[in-house]
């Protein structure tokens, strides 16, 4: 049981920098978006 909470422990903590990478991502692609419509504008 504790071997498998542990594992369990190190899927959440990968999921979660997963996760927090691709919000950046689109953090990311929306603040360039939002640029480019004011360059243009």
């Amino acid at each position: 049981m504790v071997l498998l909470s542990i594992k369990h422990v190190q899927m959440m903590k990968k999921e979660r920098k997963q996760i927090i990478s691709n919000i950046k991502k689109h953090l990311l692609l929306a603040i360039c978006h939002t640029y480019a419509k004011l360059w243009k504008g």
